[in-house]
């Protein structure tokens, strides 16, 4: 019986995390001993690595069943600075450089391209594809008319490139997932022991001194500000003046991170003086000594030889291990040096931290820099980093369209770091453009000292309702349609906009509403509580912060409708107080927030600062605590209270009479639900908060808790505790 062979192709690419390290090697590997029923030239197999995800765009394919040939087209788009390794055999590009046998039936390629695939791309050492040649056999007795053999066509007519997924337009920083290096066994685990891990994922990234003009574009005078930021740190041009990298993690996963301090004060490195500093994991839940805080320092490639508080010299380069045991939600990571945490994120140094967990698949939008998008808000001062808002003058006229201070001078205790323009990821006057369609925003105010009050308008100055969905520690249960987001120094939330029918082109503002925070004028509280930690004359306007336009898009995975369920298959797990044995909802451990910038524990009356070597409380491992958080009466100040070491719940609100007693139960806001590891702490309130202690911190590498208003942290608003048996 005669037999033909049919060629079938089948494609599939992706990333390594999704199939390429976990699919079984004998998949990629071809038989010799196999009868030999055809060939495969692999020459122009079209790849686009110009975007964020890379796909197989073309195929070119010319069978020839008679003579035994099967041809694939293989070019790569972009730089041509690739190398591409095919089954392990490096192959070079635009040419046929190997010959493979095809055995019958299934035939698996896996491709790999590494190398500089262009500016705006990230790099393609850890893009792995994937194609499936099948080759079955066919019994033509059983088909009426017999397979002729097909005439070789010269030129083959290729099949469109499909249009890719707009990358939107605004700014948006770069997504980092790291490099998997396979197993090592020096591994740091949550004991802090070396173990064996057959899977690491490796990050590197540095601190450097940069140049940012905000004004830009925007005015015919050019003041460049002196700025910091985080870059990728794998041999690559640096070109993050300002802010970092948004970090991809997954939860399970083992992850090396090596961080280098390229920091000077001055704008000549030869002249410059190395500055010393560490790098927090806000939010994370880690052991103490990876906690990056004060006692991590990382010293200066410019001064090497620095000592830290006891004497001793540190690395130039931090490398930290973690196994991510966090849910989906977003965190950030900042230096925490001792008395210059804020001079560092106002100079720039913040970045923002996506964790997936591959459990957790709700219905909402997750194509990053399309539907998908991080807003970390700052503000800074005009002209060199120096110019603070205490000393705004009139640099450049009105006119320019680049002062944002109305009055000339602002000030208060944090006055150094209150800057009068505000940028979002790093640009000021941002413009995005989202598509028409549900949309998320992943939130994060990381002003030194700021705090703003978010809403969103309409071009015609109408309010525009949103839902918000996740606060500093995951996603909610279920969204909560709001109209304002308050959010303090620290904080992170997500919200989705519903775009679906926006008119095509329309305009939104995301404003500061200010003006809804000055108490006094309002009528509501005669007081005056400073709802926003350290107002200024800023804090209660209102003023814009970003615009974005809605407009068409081809983004295939789009989300159309608001879910009704964020966790249906994770809900939130409740911390229960009855499991607080020691420190509980009748016996609470008690911290007040001092003017003093201190804070006083237990009711002592003592009033402590923060000191390096000085330990202010130590929970026992595995205990779970109620803590009831206040604020000092003196200057009706309010403060954005941090816990290091994962997340907690708020229990409750109360008032705080005048006599100190408690008084009615207020309601919580949405941005109180869930996990939290910032909440605001009013002077006329009382806060409840519980948590679990289920890391290790010792006193040479304690967790930290403080005020997140970063000049009151760094003036000793902060105070340190360790976790033992």
């Amino acid at each position: 019986m005669i037999r033909v062979l049919i060629p079938y192709l089948t494609l599939m690419a992706c990333f390594i995390s999704g199939c390429g390290s976990d699919h079984d090697n004998s998949e990629s590997s071809l038989n010799p001993d196999l009868e030999d029923v055809s060939t495969v030239f692999l020459t122009d197999l079209g790849v686009s690595v110009e975007g964020l995800t890379p796909a197989f765009t073309t195929i070119n394919s010319d069978y020839n069943v008679s003579s035994n040939e099967n041809e694939i087209t293989f070019t790569p788009k972009g730089n041509d600075n690739i190398t591409v390794e095919i089954n392990g055999i490096p192959s070079a590009i635009n040419e046929i450089s190997r010959i493979f046998i095809l055995s019958e039936g299934d035939n698996y390629f896996e491709i790999s391209l590494s190398g500089s695939t262009g500016v705006n791309s990230t790099s393609a050492s850890s893009n792995i594809y994937r194609v499936n040649v099948r080759l079955e056999n066919v019994d033509p007795e059983s088909t009426p008319t017999p397979i002729p053999t097909p005439t070789p066509i010269p030129t083959p007519t290729p099949i469109p490139t499909p249009t890719p997924t707009p990358i939107q337009s605004g700014p948006v920083p770069e997504l980092y997932e790291g490099e998997e290096v396979g197993s090592v066994n020096d591994f740091i685990d949550n004991h802090g022991d070396a173990t064996t891990v057959t899977q690491l994922i490796e990050m590197h990234l540095s601190m450097d001194v940069g140049s940012t003009d905000f004004c830009d574009g925007f005015t015919s005078a050019h003041l460049p500000s002196t700025t910091w930021g985080f870059n990728i740190n794998d041999g690559r041009e640096k070109s993050n003046f300002i802010l970092g990298p948004m970090l991809k993690m997954i939860k399970g996963k083992n992850y090396r991170i090596h961080v280098t301090n390229n920091l000077h004060d001055g704008t000549n490195t030869s002249l410059g003086e190395g500055v010393k500093s560490t790098v927090h994991w806000h939010g994370l839940s880690l052991l103490g000594e990876k906690d990056g805080g004060p006692h991590q320092m990382i010293n200066s490639t410019h001064a090497p030889d620095a000592l830290d508080h006891m004497g001793n010299v540190n690395p130039t380069t931090w490398t930290v291990d973690i196994t991510m045991v966090n849910d989906s939600a977003n965190f950030w990571y900042h230096p925490h040096a001792e008395g210059i945490t804020a001079q560092h994120v106002y100079n720039g140094l913040a970045g923002m931290i996506i964790v997936k967990n591959p459990a957790q698949n709700p219905s909402i939008p997750n194509t990053y820099g399309v539907d998908d998008l991080p807003i970390v808000i700052q503000d800074k001062g005009l002209g060199d980093i120096s110019l603070r808002s205490n000393s705004v003058t009139e640099t450049m006229s009105d006119s320019d369209d680049c002062v944002l201070d109305p009055d000339g001078s602002v000030g208060g205790i944090v006055n150094a770091f209150k800057g009068a323009a505000q940028v979002v990821n790093g640009q000021y006057k941002a413009k995005f453009t989202y598509p028409r369609q549900v949309i998320r925003l992943r939130i994060l105010n990381g002003a030194a000292a700021r705090s703003y009050n978010l809403g969103i308008e309409d071009s015609n100055g109408n309010e525009v309702a949103f839902y918000q969905v996740g606060t500093d520690g995951g996603l909610l249960n279920e969204p909560s349609e709001v109209t304002r987001l308050l959010m303090y120094n620290g904080e992170r939330n997500e919200i989705l906009i519903d775009l679906t029918n926006a008119a095509q082109g329309s305009t939104y503002t995301v404003r500061h509403y200010g003006t809804e925070l000055d108490l006094i004028t309002l009528g509501l509280d005669d007081r005056n509580i400073d709802v926003t930690g350290d107002q200024d004359n800023l804090d209660t306007k209102n003023y814009d912060i970003f615009e974005f336009t809605a407009s068409g898009t081809d983004n295939t995975n789009k989300v159309t409708a608001i879910p009704a369920n964020l966790r249906s298959d994770n809900a939130i797990v409740t911390l229960n107080p009855s499991d607080a044995e020691v420190y509980n909802l009748a016996f609470p451990r008690n911290f007040s927030l001092k003017n003093a910038n201190a804070i006083e524990y237990d009711n002592s009356g003592r009033s402590e600062q923060m000191k390096m070597d000085v330990i202010n409380l130590s929970p026992q491992y595995g205990a779970t605590e109620v803590w009831r958080v206040s604020a000092d009466s003196g200057l009706r100040l309010s403060h954005p209270f941090h816990v290091h070491d994962g997340s907690f719940q708020v229990l409750k609100r109360v008032v705080k009479n005048s006599d100190l007693t408690e008084g009615a139960e207020i309601p919580l806001t949405p941005s109180e639900q869930g996990w939290k590891d910032v909440v605001q702490i009013r002077e006329d309130e009382y806060m409840y908060i519980i948590k679990e202690f289920s890391f290790y911190s010792y006193a040479d590498s304690p967790f930290m808790l403080h005020c997140h208003i970063l000049p009151h942290e760094d003036e000793g608003m902060m105070g340190q505790w360790t976790v033992i048996e």
